[in-house]
């Protein structure tokens, strides 16, 4: 039996859980963990075993995506876990910010239309040290 990939949505909107959810149904490997804010993210991703992608939500309550990033990077065994931002923000500051603290990629909410080669390219490990796609495609 082929193990089935952890992905840990955090977002603290439900229509986000589903559209990922919806996004990649047709893979039928992908296992999704479901955390509302970055602190219940945080605890989830100290937990599981084997967590192989994080898709993360910039604004949420309790601990925001930036803040889950800098915790996220103090801890050595976290680093090779891609971590794929999604916002409706999008501005060269926040993309710089996002690159400094190891984020894999960025998605803008409003623009989901590649989201699943965005997820089979993180999961398959190809380089980024920033593959950040915004409403051009680029």
């Amino acid at each position: 039996m082929v193990d089935s990939k952890k992905i840990l949505i955090a977002d603290d909107s439900e229509f986000v859980h589903h559209i990922c959810k919806a996004r990649l149904a047709r893979c039928k490997d992908y296992v999704f963990l479901s955390a509302r804010n970055g602190h219940e993210a945080y605890e989830i991703l100290s937990k599981e075993d084997k967590i192989a992608l994080i898709i993360l939500d910039l604004n949420m309550p309790l601990m925001n995506g930036v803040e889950f990033l800098k915790k996220m990077g103090k801890n050595p065994s976290y680093k090779e876990i891609p971590v794929i931002v999604l916002s409706t923000d999008e501005n060269e500051e926040m993309t710089k910010i996002l690159h400094y603290l190891g984020a894999w990629g960025f998605v803008k909410k409003s623009r989901t239309d590649g989201f699943v080669s965005i997820i089979e390219d993180a999961l398959a490990n190809k380089p980024s040290p920033l593959k950040f796609y915004n409403s051009s495609g680029h």
